[in-house]
């Protein structure tokens, strides 16, 4: 019965899906492909399980048995499915809480591909950036030192302990949580475009010799940066750039938009 199933699913929608890449937009919805247990099995139902579960389970969707696995998955969840249903499972307080989450996620996350799509990054902009960055006197690069801390408070006791004259490098060892602490601090030569956003921006501000007056946020906790030395660089050739300067410009129009839905938003914290 299965291989039956199998034929008609992957033979008649899974490969051409697979190798065109159709977008699940152009799906069916309606079409039914055939059934389990009597429930019919859509066009959009398959499409939207191999398109999103061949890149997590990191399958070639082009490849037959790759679909042939996808397949079999498929029809175990469609099976585990019917029976939970059946035992009332999606009914249970924490299935019911989890599905309203994952509910919560998926349009969350539609809204902003929606927003992505209606307001595409173009080349112009992406030029735009990279003229504006990589210019002419734009590119350099600086070797840098910094101390690394696990709050705001402690970087600011740091940096006034720099500003009565203490020195950077001794006080990168004794007190940074990185391990560049047993240099001194010292992280060697970065251009501020290779840096997380934050750091990037300070670094540029920097002269040689100085330092952050005030301290710098990043995933690992704020840091006081120091620039040693600065130096011009030849800038990157725009194509091997325009990829990750077309992906910046696009998640900081997402996080735009989320401010700007935040900015709008009335929320109360109830006590």
């Amino acid at each position: 019965m299965i291989n039956s199933f199998k034929k008609k699913i992957v033979g008649a929608a899974l490969i051409s899906v697979c190798a065109t890449g159709t977008a699940l937009a152009d799906a069916d919805s309606n079409k039914v492909l055939a059934t389990i247990n009597g429930q019919n099995v859509t066009e959009q139902q398959v499409k939207t399980f191999f398109l999103r579960q061949g890149p997590v389970a990191g399958l070639d969707l082009k490849d037959t048995q790759a679909q042939a696995q996808l397949f079999k998955l498929f029809i175990e969840r469609e099976i585990l499915y019917q029976e939970a249903i059946k035992q009332g499972i999606d009914k249970l307080p924490e299935v019911a809480a989890a599905l309203e989450e994952q509910r919560r996620q998926e349009i969350a996350k539609a809204i902003v591909e929606v927003q992505a799509k209606n307001h595409p990054i173009t080349e112009e902009q992406v030029k735009a950036y990279y003229d504006e960055k990589y210019g002419p006197g734009k590119a350099f690069e600086f070797k840098l030192s910094h101390i690394q801390l696990a709050s705001k408070e402690d970087a600011e006791k740091a940096i006034a302990r720099l500003e009565k004259g203490e020195d950077f490098a001794k006080l990168a060892t004794e007190l940074s949580k990185d391990a560049s602490a047993s240099a001194g601090g010292d992280i060697g030569w970065h251009s501020p475009q290779g840096l997380p956003h934050d750091f990037g921006e300070a670094v540029k501000t920097l002269a040689p010799n100085e330092y952050t007056k005030t301290p710098v946020k990043s995933d690992l906790g704020w840091h006081v940066i120091k620039a040693d030395e600065k130096r011009p660089i030849a800038p990157p050739p725009y194509d091997s750039v325009k990829q990750q300067i077309y992906n910046q410009l696009q998640t900081q129009a997402i996080s735009n938009y989320i401010n700007e839905m935040k900015q709008k938003a009335v929320i109360e914290i109830k006590q």
